[in-house]
């Protein structure tokens, strides 16, 4: 067994088996849509004239397709009952905030609608479904 030596067949397997496992060990990133998509709990309710930092009520947020969700609101705050429902919002990756956290824009028919995104702590939704209406959620 001239020229034959475990020591040198373990070593000529050793690069590639160590690429290998490198190349497999990637990161998949999930979708955009799959990032947004959740429960929310009202954490708050704004108008020109009220903020009322204890609304009750939900944020459903589905996604339909990778880049795609349908946003659902139901929810109260004093005397006021209110029920938006948005279909195929388009979700944009828009950068990172100060906690180094991915931030989304939401665009509905082509308009702003909000964004959505985490504070460092958890995942929150903001909306504007007029000018003068603020909801935002947080994830529960």
């Amino acid at each position: 067994m001239s020229g034959f030596s475990v020591k040198r067949l373990c070593s000529s397997f050793a690069l590639p088996i160590l690429l290998l496992v490198i190349g497999c060990g990637h990161y998949v990133r999930p979708s955009i849509a799959q990032a947004t998509a959740g429960s929310y709990q009202l954490d708050q309710y704004s108008t020109a004239n009220l903020s009322d930092n204890n609304p009750t009520g939900t944020i459903q947020v589905t996604e339909i397709s990778p880049d795609l969700i349908n946003i659902t609101v139901m929810g109260t705050s004093g005397k006021t009952k209110f029920t938006y429902t948005y279909s195929n919002v388009d979700v944009v990756l828009t950068g990172q905030n100060a906690f180094d956290q991915d931030m989304f824009s939401l665009i509905y028919k082509g308009k702003y609608l909000g964004q959505a995104g985490s504070d460092g702590i958890s995942r929150f939704i903001e909306i504007y479904p007029t000018p003068r209406i603020t909801l935002r959620a947080i994830e529960y």
